[in-house]
């Protein structure tokens, strides 16, 4: 599949490069990893989880980098085989 992003006829009417980058895979699961430490940081201070767990979350996703075409490869593999396996089958 194409992202209109991606179409040589659609691409100039949606944006540029720099749109595209925002609006990217990249910076969907950036902004995801964002809301998931600043969920551990609420859960924190809140006592929901103990504080040591919450700064430990924030320490892991700061450093985190997603591996793009492990999850592609991944969603594929699912789609081909059912939502219930597994990558090794």
């Amino acid at each position: 599949m194409i992202a209109a992003f991606d179409n040589p006829l659609l691409s100039g009417l949606l944006g540029d490069e720099k749109m595209a980058t925002l609006l990217g895979v990249e910076a969907e699961l950036a902004t995801m990893l964002q809301v998931e430490k600043a969920l551990a940081d609420a859960e924190g201070a809140l006592g929901i989880v103990p504080a040591a767990a919450a700064s430990a979350i924030g320490r892991v996703l700061d450093n985190f980098r997603p591996e793009i075409q492990a999850l592609r490869d991944a969603t594929v593999h699912r789609r081909r085989h059912g939502a219930g396996a597994r990558a090794a089958d």
